[in-house]
């Protein structure tokens, strides 16, 4: 680090200076009588981790080091030395410190549908056979009756595009398997889906059920606590929970601080005198106090975040993301697309272990989500986004919908709802959400 020192009057004069002090390199600054220290890629151990704190690898000391938050810059880095392990630490809960990816995850279905096979197909006359396909629901529009019909001589293929125009969205995959066979997957989230032969000489089997209509294992839950009772949302992200029912808040009139939170146009002395007087007109004021009585509780004795079996996702995408089966193409399917898309997530680096290598991330946990939302900004200009985004990384969106690694009812799985920003257990397996990757050590590990 060169040395570099520059004296200004007061505050106002040191920010207007920021384009003449150095930008490769660190500086200090005398503001009246305080210092002010700049630093550019300040390197420090892992004894004191800063929400925002990069984590590289340092090959000369082999062990995992911190860019202090705020001074990264990615092109000054001596990569030579350093590698990065492209993820930010968040802060410590629940007895782990923890990490971020700084890549965001595609959205994937959290869990695969059933596999059909439709079989016994004759090509070599003209035919035709009546089916019923059930899918998504199973009930109302999502149960269509069709006729597949060919012609002879028609690859079986021609067959399959008509199954694939049933319904693009919920019936997936729908392929030759074989000269007189037919392939394809139903998602949704009704126990009932499935495909019946009306008429005609074909059989239809389910040669695997997936995992949109029910559990696999037993560690699933569909409560959390919030404000000492237990429900099945628990509120994390304070902005978007304002935004959200600033518009979209209850129409209702004289109502108590522990009803329903009342949308802006309805927070007056007219139809809300009550609370209107209690927050003095207050209306984010108000607001705070509803999302306070709505807020996930941490730390608690039980429900979702008391259960240290749902504080960390990395047991449960370990677990889910590795089942797979043989699919009707003779193929490994993985039945969790997106836990084990995180598996497959990570670095090496050749002669050391680490910590960054696939397999090592996870989708979140209660207190993984908990901890990143609750710090998150709509400005993006919190600790941990300003060191993602420097790092070139996609940054945490307070209103992005985002998958959790847990299962909580048969076709449901836990995510941080972006809309009104909760924890959030009632959402479809089949449904694609992105998701972010997250480690999480033990204090003497990291």
């Amino acid at each position: 680090m060169s040395f570099y020192i520059k004296k200004y009057a007061d505050q106002q004069i040191y920010l207007a200076d920021a384009a003449n002090r150095p930008a490769d390199q660190s500086s200090v600054s005398l503001i009246g009588t305080r210092g002010q220290f700049d630093g550019v890629n300040v390197i420090t151990d892992t004894r004191n981790p800063l929400p925002g704190d990069a984590v590289w690898f340092d090959r000369l000391k082999n062990r995992r080091v911190l860019v202090r938050r705020g001074t990264l810059v990615k092109s000054l880095m001596d990569t030579d030395r350093y590698f990065d392990g492209e993820e930010t630490y968040i802060g410590s809960i629940c007895g782990r410190h923890v990490r971020v990816l700084n890549a965001q995850l595609p959205a994937e279905e959290y869990a695969a549908g059933d596999e059909w096979l439709l079989e016994g197909f004759d090509t070599s006359a003209a035919g035709s056979a009546e089916v019923t396909f059930k899918y998504y629901s199973a009930a109302g529009s999502y149960v269509k009756t069709v006729t597949l019909s060919w012609q002879a001589g028609d690859d079986i293929s021609v067959v399959a595009a008509q199954v694939a125009a049933v319904d693009t969205s919920y019936i997936k995959n729908a392929t030759k398997v074989s000269d007189s066979s037919i392939g394809c997957v139903i998602r949704g989230y009704s126990a009932n889906m499935g495909i019946t032969v009306v008429n005609g000489s074909i059989t239809a089997t389910r040669t695997h059920r997936g995992y949109q209509t029910q559990y696999y294992g037993d560690v699933h839950t569909t409560q959390i606590l919030r404000h000492g009772a237990l429900a099945g949302t628990g509120y994390v992200q304070p902005e978007i929970y304002r935004e959200y029912v600033t518009n979209s808040g209850t129409d209702a009139t004289n109502q108590a601080l522990t009803n329903d939170t009342v949308k802006k146009a309805r927070f007056n002395e007219t139809d809300n005198q009550e609370l209107y007087g209690m927050f003095n007109g207050d209306y984010n004021a108000y607001v705070a106090a509803r999302f306070n009585l709505l807020k996930a509780d941490y730390p608690c004795a039980r429900g979702f975040l008391g259960d240290s079996r749902f504080w960390f996702g990395d047991e449960e995408t370990l677990k889910l993301g590795s089942l797979s089966h043989e699919n009707y193409l003779g193929a490994v399917s993985y039945d969790f697309p997106e836990l084990h898309t995180a598996l497959t997530k990570g670095k090496n680096l050749d002669g050391y272990e680490t910590g960054f290598e696939p397999g090592t991330a996870h989708l979140g946990g209660s207190a993984e989500a908990y901890l990143l939302y609750t710090q998150i900004l709509k400005s993006k200009l919190d600790p941990i986004n300003k060191t993602i985004v420097a790092a070139g990384g996609t940054a945490v969106g307070y209103n992005t919908t985002t998958r959790l690694a847990f299962q909580s009812s048969s076709s449901c799985a836990w995510i941080f709802y972006g809309t009104p920003g909760n924890l959030n257990n009632g959402y479809n397996r089949f449904y694609a959400y992105a998701a972010r990757l997250f480690r999480a050590s033990k204090f003497n590990e990291f």
